[in-house]
């Protein structure tokens, strides 16, 4: 309908939810349609949103097991949010990563990514990811760590969790979530 309307907005915000729906259930390729029709509308318009495509193309490839054909799309996306003064933005692709080189077997270069990520969130104080908290940070680098066979840095940082996570509860003894 949105189409036949002539509505661009309508139209971008049906691919985009249709994108998260197939990407929260598991229908990677279908996200991966919905991406490139984002990104066939916006290309020329809006960058942050190419970017975020860019991310998302990545996202899906991986989880599709297609790890290497996503590094460049990583990459751009990377260098778009640089550009547009976006670390937060820049910081989850940098998780994106992470996962991406875990499902590789290349560990200490997750750990480098989710180290990235944990220094984003401290220096510029923010809360959370929008995919992710620090607490779940801290766990996967204690997978990584334990995946290395260190087994002081995984306990370490498997403290570190216990100790975000604590950091949430609030002063009735209920926990406040500050992201996924």
């Amino acid at each position: 309908i949105a189409k036949e309307i002539g509505n661009a907005k309508l139209l971008d915000t049906a691919y985009q939810k249709n994108l998260m729906l197939a990407s929260t259930n598991g229908m990677f390729e279908v996200a991966l349609l919905y991406a490139i029709r984002i990104y066939e509308s916006v290309k020329d318009t809006n960058p942050e949103t190419v970017a975020r495509i860019y991310s998302s193309i990545a996202y899906s490839l991986c989880a599709m097991g297609q790890n290497t054909i996503a590094q460049p799309y990583f990459e751009k996306s990377i260098e778009m949010f640089y550009h547009l003064r976006k670390p937060e933005d820049i910081a989850e692709v940098h998780y994106n990563q992470s996962l991406s080189c875990i499902m590789q077997g290349r560990y200490q270069e997750a750990e480098n990514y989710l180290t990235q990520c944990i220094k984003a969130i401290e220096k510029l104080q923010l809360n959370s990811l929008r995919v992710c908290n620090i607490s779940k940070l801290y766990g996967l680098l204690a997978l990584t760590s334990i995946l290395q066979g260190n087994a002081f840095n995984c306990e370490r940082y498997l403290l570190q969790t216990v100790f975000k996570l604590h950091s949430g509860k609030r002063g009735d003894g209920k926990w406040a979530y500050h992201g996924a």
